[in-house]
């Protein structure tokens, strides 16, 4: 039975080009499980070529007023945006029953949807295998932990994965002969909070014992310990707990929960493959299930390591290397790993981990077991953690990789004195591997900090706002800093003294770090555009859409295209959009009431009025700027703020970003950037600094990554750092330096002043 009706390809590809918006329906942004479906649906659409934009809404019929509210962004998805939907189903449909979600669904016909977390007949879907590894943490509590009285704190009543491992509980309960006791099942809402709660209940409420908590999710699980911890009972001495899902905070608490790993990425990715097979006309209508598996963590009283271990049995037999075969171990190891690997992390994907990474560790374990140097060996593997993972390579896919090679190798060798040392150092690699771990969490930790600040800081400057030119200003400057690109600010228009959502007047927008002039013809469009003129149709792209209230009313949407590349949650945007929309009630207060400026008429004279400089002195101001920036080079710092070159320059930070943008045309980043690329330049031009490596000469110049260096060179001279150098030795060095630069970009007319 087919349930949707079959899309009209012609009626979608009509209205643009050949190019293809893959939807994405997120209903929780602070979820992990959400962001990283939404990081599996991007990396297949950069593969694909294809846009990404993701609609962020809430649960649907929430009691929650706030939440409701939100979901009036979906009434803005049709074919003029989009050419089909993945929708995260089991976040979606968490207040509702089934039959709820599918009229939902219903809605957007013909556009095609692919469910993901709840299947839906009719409809292509993924999940992920609830039932097995439910099964295993089971049998593992009763048979290895003699467990006997073990509570469960469920999700919400109509969410499926919630509803799979209670009955997968009671079953292993009934198999084991242990009565299912009802006042030990404890219902929740997949939250911290409810976790809390469900301790009290259980304790206080109900007066009940238990010695071990099986959770719904590991959010659940994080409320219990906390709690438990508060109480000072201790886990998993006096009382074991374990989660589902494997959150990247799972593997840091103290002590680190035992969980079921769900392949959430894959799930994204396999989603968007799902969805274009089905654009295409290629996809069947049936489920996909992706495995999941148990890791056993110390919460459950276990004493494994933070990144758990591949469930299956080690495949060489032993005698199937030899101390006098080295060469031949990576036709026996890396290919069945890498396999291994692609199907567990991302099916029918990319591998997630680079080949060339693998096979450099097995010349290192090869080395190790001919010269039985350990210290060299933990340096040179370090060293190659590192590197991965500065390239986003996954800590937990490294623990897979070494505990299946270790594992083998010790298997395989004939002799026990050669795989002694094998056994003595995967320990230390386990450990080494967690410190990274741990750092790059830390890591995480300061980068939100990081951008907390930032957002205080942009809060701060919207308070004083009472203009549209005072909005674009902070915007210009401070949006690149999170990796926004792009940004349109659409309200919608008004009938009768309310919003009517048909049509919407672009407020504000600016694309690739450029403000962009509205006209006449960009000023009013259709609100189901969602951009005026339509999306990129160059490069993959990732759009977020989320709308703004004024109070009741939903006034309008914010799009923010973000690098698809950079690792920012997408919670940030959460909290700029209600920023964003407090400033926009504000201008539109201080026009009701004719003070302030109002939606802007003059701005260049109002640009003035605010900086308070006559133009001879603001003249003067950028002449210093630029003699500051050639003599001091302080852009070769990569902490450069726009703060330390004001108190520098003896001006306002405002005043500051204000001459930059009236001079050059830019914001402060890419101002400080022009420079560097040009420094840059200079140093690849001279034949005694071509002996360095790139990266180094690049960090020498103030660029804080690779890849932000690689992005900021290419948008410059329209060629990788690479090309730039194949460029120069044919023309063995000499070169007019603007010769080869994008006549648009703010480096150009650097050069040319």
């Amino acid at each position: 039975m087919t349930l949707f009706t079959e899309p009209d390809r012609t009626q979608t590809r009509t209205r643009r080009k050949k190019k293809f918006n893959l939807g994405l329906f997120v209903g929780d942004l602070y979820n992990n499980f959400e962001q990283k479906i939404y990081t599996g649906v991007k990396q297949y659409a950069r593969e694909q070529n294809a846009n990404v934009v993701c609609f962020v809404g809430s649960e649907l019929y929430s009691s929650t007023r706030t939440n409701a509210r939100r979901n009036d962004i979906y009434d803005l998805v049709s074919i003029y945006s989009v050419d089909g939907i993945v929708g995260i189903s089991s976040t979606l449909g968490n207040h509702i029953p089934r039959e709820r979600l599918i009229d939902f669904y219903r809605r957007f016909a013909p556009l095609p949807v692919v469910s993901v977390g709840v299947d839906i007949e009719g409809m292509p879907s993924v999940r992920s295998d609830n039932e097995s590894p439910m099964h295993e943490l089971m049998r593992h509590l009763i048979e290895d932990h003699d467990c006997r009285r073990i509570a469960f704190v469920t999700g919400r009543e109509h969410n499926p994965d919630s509803r799979d491992r209670l009955a997968v509980y009671r079953e292993e309960l009934a198999a084991h002969q242990i009565p299912v006791r009802e006042e030990l099942i404890i219902p929740g809402r997949f939250t911290e909070e409810t976790g809390r709660e469900a301790v009290g209940i259980i304790l206080d409420e109900r007066n009940l014992s238990c010695d071990a908590i099986v959770c719904g999710n590991d959010y659940l699980a994080i409320g219990v310990m906390a709690e438990l911890s508060r109480r000072g009972i201790r886990v998993p001495d006096q009382m074991r707990v374990t989660g589902y899902d494997d959150l990247a905070e799972s593997r840091f608490l103290s002590p680190p929960l035992s969980t079921i790993r769900q392949p959430t990425c894959a799930m994204g990715v396999v989603a968007a493959r799902l969805l274009l097979e089905t654009i295409h006309g290629e996809a069947s209508s049936e489920e996909t299930v992706l495995p999941a598996e148990l890791v056993r963590r110390v919460s459950c009283g276990c004493g494994g390591t933070a990144g758990g271990g591949f469930s299956a049995a080690p495949i060489l037999p032993r005698g199937a290397l030899s101390l006098r075969e080295i060469p031949a171990w990576k036709e026996r190891l890396v290919t069945p790993l890498m396999d291994l690997i692609r199907a567990r992390f991302q099916p029918g994907h990319a591998y997630p981990i680079d080949p060339e990474w693998v096979e450099e560790f097995v010349d290192e374990l090869g080395q190790l077991a001919l010269d039985k140097n350990e210290g060299a060996f933990l340096g040179a593997i370090s060293a190659l953690f590192e590197k991965s993972l500065s390239c986003n390579c996954e800590v937990s896919i490294w623990h897979e990789a070494c505990a299946f090679l270790f594992g083998n190798i010790i298997q395989a060798l004939p002799a026990e004195k050669d795989s002694a040392v094998f056994k003595k150092m995967y320990p230390a690699v386990a450990a080494r591997l967690a410190d990274f771990g741990l750092r790059r969490h830390e890591l995480t930790m300061v980068k939100n900090h990081e951008n907390s600040k930032r957002l205080s800081t942009i809060a701060k400057s919207l308070v004083t706002v009472s203009d549209v030119g005072g909005l674009k200003r902070i915007l210009m400057e401070e949006l690149p800093q999170f990796a926004v690109r792009s940004c349109y600010i659409a309200r919608f228009e008004k009938e009768h003294g309310a919003a009517s959502r048909d049509f919407c007047n672009l407020v504000f927008a600016y694309e690739d770090f450029r403000e962009v002039d509205l006209t006449e013809e960009t000023l009013r469009f259709l609100s189901q555009e969602l951009i005026p003129g339509g999306f990129k149709t160059s490069g993959s792209n990732v759009y977020i859409v989320m709308p703004y209230h004024f109070e009741e009313e939903h006034a309008g949407f914010i799009i923010y295209e973000v690098d698809g590349a950079n690792e920012i949650g997408i919670d940030i945007f959460e909290i700029m959009t209600v920023q964003i929309g407090n400033t926009l009630k504000v201008i539109d207060l201080y026009g009701k009431l004719g003070v302030g400026h109002g939606p802007e008429k003059n701005e260049p004279e109002i640009k003035y009025r605010k900086s308070k400089l006559s133009r001879e002195k603001s003249q003067a101001y950028f002449q210093k700027l630029t003699r500051f920036m050639e003599d001091k080079k302080k852009y070769t710092d990569p902490d450069m703020t726009p703060d330390y070159l004001a108190e520098k320059l003896n001006i306002s930070r405002h005043n500051l970003s204000y001459i930059i943008n009236e001079y050059a045309g830019l914001n402060f980043y890419d101002f400080i950037n022009t420079y560097r690329v040009k420094e840059m330049i200079e140093r690849l031009k001279h034949a005694d600094q071509k002996q360095e490596k790139v990266i180094d000469m690049a960090m020498d110049c103030g660029f804080k990554s690779k890849s932000t260096f690689n992005k900021i060179f290419k948008k410059h001279t329209n060629m990788t750092p690479t090309e730039f150098i194949d460029m120069l030795d044919k023309r063995n060095g000499a070169m007019n330096t603007a010769d080869e630069l994008n006549n648009d970009s703010p480096l150009f007319r650097l050069l040319n002043n």
